[in-house]
């Protein structure tokens, strides 16, 4: 069934001339780009010398007042993407229309910028088809160029294109060979004065210009071309060493249609098999990217494991070899990574039905319930003449991009929607696991797993029931209360509040939708309702009888800001591990609390001062605002980005006027930082020191990589890329290019160390935490650093992230990396290890909120 939707979608791409924006397509720019650019250039030279001595050619227009970048891509687009249609090709006639079309907006738009910008920039943001780009430029600026002007430039660009659109064939293999793309610029080239100076004269010389009708025009350049290539074409090859060739990519022919004969141009077979080959991959992708119904293959290299019959990746694409081939070249010594990799893949999941059922009908009713986006769009606004123009744009411009954003989630949810249909009557499948390459692991299927969205941990559930024994009803009851956000405060007054609640939780599971809809506040509402569910099954049994309940719903345990633990446990700071629970005490200290405590003490203090914004702020921060800088600060969050995520904070709080959002985002996220370096010093000198090994180990040219726990070989992959974005009348079309002979980004390696490195080590401690789950025959599952078994086993697991936290963090860590850096960097001296605090490790074990 999925295998044929893609063939559908695929075949309507085909046809309406998208294939182009396809991988095949995309590959085939790349590859011809360089080299057309190149060909441009020296033709623009040509027209200018031409035009310096008299001559005024009817194309010159185009190629003098464009960029050589643009009017490739437009040239390069059309003719693949007309020739994808139909393997037999695409008239001569077809192309230079569409083609001279394209190029005549671009050219009709920059007169435009010229004379009418806000006008010109108006089009270019709202793009539509060609024709219409056409109509609406010229019925402004008038076109002074003949039809037939504009066919002959396309005339000129298809004769470019078919000298510089090669490929390399490999006649053993019988497999095209597409070399690595050329180096891209990261800007359009611009355009030389010399070039628009004779830009304008040509525009302005019509000597030498014959107004001929238009199919003798189109004839004629037909003509030309078909003489030029279409009898050599055919065999025409080069051989460029060993088993390789050089052939044409395009293949020019006469050719009989009905009773007349016509001029095609077509793709050379070679590519269209080459295309073929690169859809199915994309047509096996979508099947393969489904959940499985019997348990993964184990991982044993990276190369063999996850789906049985399709290959999967170890590590998710980074656009570097270096980052596989240093796992590749140390296989020997994962066994211990692959052992505890597997255990994620072998739990068995099945969909809650009673929860897939009011899902579906909520999208019946039109949506809007509970993150399930509204099926209806935002309404443009009505234009009200005393509105200023700007303004009256950026409404319409907001409600678009909202309307998009809509779409956007509507596709997500229906997606998850579809899978869970189809797995519902499923008794158990499979989630196949692969990591990126900081060994943190994810699903291989997108649209319905674990790792998702509260509207996918609700429709899943674990395949196998068990009972809930004498503990398992208070973990779901304190499971409930810390959905709904009530997860600062000790354990048995959670459950109390669960119990307090017990009219809304029966309500909610009996008429989730004609109710009070109670469950809709919960912070996971969806994961809320199917706990609502399993409680009111559990109370609807008579009390002596609830233990033996079996239950299949996942219950959660959380890390309290699980990098700052890591930090903590590293430096040994005894503050900053009280902060973050790894010491035991009588209630779960709540660490976004303990930072607007500070922001909010400094707040007061600027305002008794007269700082404006802080007499503004004074008394409206709360733990929302700042909980996700704090969250992410210990992985490397900028100022910039701390901001941005404020403001976005604020704007969901009547707090502000609209106006004042960059600015009181800016002083609120400087105030947080001063309050983590404050509280967490210790963390701070941490960060420092990864940031400084990585400087050294990047000034030195080479990659920051080490090895994890488990085995794992981690290298940064960041090096620069050469990224072009050239945007048309009607459309943007964006070329980046990774290569691992790019210089090291430095700056890049250094400030993504210290969160890359936490990273592998929670991820790390979740690896050890599942092995040693399956040694004891407990079910796990996990999302990152919230870990996830049956209700009755919630202690055992609790024990077990303990005992394997502290054996993670009794290693000589620190120690470890530096060795291992010094290693692979002998000639450069690194900074000496921050001194280690006081911290007990051993403590972790006796602290009861150290996970909850």
């Amino acid at each position: 069934k999925t295998k044929a939707e893609y063939d559908e979608i695929l075949t309507k791409m085909k046809d309406i001339g998208r294939a182009a924006s396809l991988k095949p397509g995309q590959k085939l720019i790349m590859e011809w780009y360089q080299p057309l650019i190149r060909a441009v250039q020296k033709e623009q030279k040509s027209i200018i010398a031409q035009m310096n001595i008299g001559k005024s050619p009817s194309h010159a227009p185009y190629f003098l007042l464009l960029e050589a970048e643009k009017v490739s891509i437009i040239a390069l687009h059309t003719a693949i993407a007309l020739c994808f249609m139909d393997r037999k090709g695409s008239t001569i006639l077809k192309i230079l229309d569409r083609m001279g079309e394209l190029m005549q907006v671009e050219l009709n738009l920059v007169r435009l910028k010229n004379s009418e910008p806000r006008l010109a920039k108006v089009l270019t943001r709202h793009q539509s088809s060609a024709d219409k780009m056409l109509h609406r430029t010229e019925s402004v600026v008038g076109s002074p160029e003949d039809r037939n002007h504009r066919i002959r430039a396309a005339g000129v660009m298809l004769d470019l294109i078919l000298r510089n659109s090669k490929y390399t064939y490999n006649t053993k293999t019988e497999r095209v060979v597409l070399s690595p793309p050329a180096k891209v610029n990261i800007r359009p080239r611009k355009i030389r004065k010399e070039l628009l100076d004779a830009g304008e004269r040509s525009q302005q010389d019509g000597e030498g210009v014959r107004l001929e009708d238009r199919k003798s025009v189109r004839r004629e350049v037909s003509d030309h071309l078909l003489n030029s290539f279409g009898t050599t074409m055919e065999d025409e090859h080069e051989r460029v060493g060993g088993n390789y060739v050089q052939r044409r990519g395009f293949l020019l022919e006469k050719v009989s249609r009905g009773k007349h004969m016509a001029y095609v141009l077509r793709l050379h077979e070679d590519l269209h098999n080459h295309a073929d080959s690169i859809f199915q991959d994309m047509e096996l992708t979508l099947v393969r990217q489904l959940p499985m119904v019997v348990p993964p293959k184990p991982w044993t290299n990276p190369l063999s494991g996850g789906y049985m019959l399709h290959k999967s990746p170890l590590v998710r694409y980074t656009g570097s070899r270096e980052v596989t081939d240093n796992i590749n070249s140390r296989t020997e010594n994962l066994d211990a990574f692959f052992e505890s990799l597997n255990v994620l893949g072998e739990t068995p999941w099945q969909i809650n039905k009673r929860v897939y059922e009011v899902m579906q009908e909520a999208w019946e009713m039109g949506g809007g319930i509970a993150e399930i986006p509204t099926r209806k769009d935002l309404e443009t606004p009505v234009r009200d003449p005393l509105d200023d123009d700007i303004v009256f744009y950026r409404q319409c411009a907001k409600v678009k991009q909202l309307n998009y954003d809509l779409h956007g989630l509507r596709c997500s949810f229906r997606y998850k929607l579809d899978v869970a249909k189809r797995f519902k009557e499923q008794d158990a499948f499979y989630f196949p696991h692969n990591v990126d390459f900081r060994g943190r692991t994810y699903p291989i299927p997108p649209h319905l797993n674990h790792v998702g969205s509260d509207i996918d941990r609700g429709l899943l559930l674990f395949a196998d029931a068990k009972g809930i024994g004498e503990k398992g009803l208070f973990w779901m009851k304190v499971h409930l209360a810390n959905i709904f956000g009530n997860n600062k405060i000790p354990f048995a007054d959670r459950a109390r509040w669960t119990e307090q609640h017990y009219s809304q939780v029966m309500e909610s599971a009996e008429d989730p939708l004609r109710g009070s809809r109670w469950w809709t506040g919960a912070d996971d509402p969806w994961q809320a309702l199917a706990l609502c569910m399993e409680l009111r099954d559990i109370y609807l049994l008579p009390p002596e009888k609830r233990r033996f309940h079996e239950s299949c719903i996942p219950v959660h345990m959380d890390g309290s800001c699980n990098g700052l633990q890591h930090y903590a446990a590293l430096g040994g700071d005894v503050d900053g591990a009280r902060q973050v629970n790894l010491i035991s005490g009588p209630e779960p200290q709540d660490v976004y609390s303990g930072v607007v405590r500070i922001v909010t003490r400094l707040i007061a203090e600027e305002a008794q001062q007269g700082v404006e914004m802080a007499k503004l702020l004074d008394g409206k921060v709360d733990r929302k605002v700042i909980k996700q800088t704090v969250m992410t600060s210990v992985y490397g969050v900028t100022f910039v980005g701390a901001r941005q995520q404020i403001e976005n904070a604020l704007k969901d709080r009547d707090v502000v006027d609209e106006e004042l959002y960059w600015e009181a985002s800016a002083y609120i996220a400087r105030l947080t930082f001063a309050s983590l370096s404050e509280l967490f010093s210790g963390a701070r000198n941490i960060m420092t020191w990864l940031g400084d090994c990585a400087r050294v180990c990047a000034a030195n040219g080479t990659s920051v990589s080490w090895t994890t726990p488990l085995g794992l070989p981690v290298t940064q992959p960041y090096r620069q890329t050469k990224n072009a974005t050239l945007s048309t009348a009607v459309q943007r079309i964006k070329l980046i290019e990774h290569q691992d002979s790019f210089p090291l980004n430095v700056q890049k390696q250094r400030t993504a160390f210290p969160p890359n490195y936490v990273h592998s080590l929670d991820s790390t401690h979740m690896l050890l935490t599942a092995r040693e789950m399956r040694r004891r025959g407990l079910r796990f599952a996990s999302v990152h650093d919230s870990y996830w078994t049956h209700a009755l086993d919630i202690d055992a697991m609790g024990k077990v992230l303990r005992q394997q936290f502290v054996e993670l963090h009794t290693q000589p860590l620190l120690e470890n990396l530096l060795q291992e850096l010094q290693d692979l960097n002998p000639s450069v001296e690194f900074p000496p290890l921050p001194i280690r605090g006081p911290l007990d490790m051993q403590a972790v074990l006796d602290s009861p909120y150290f996970f909850h």
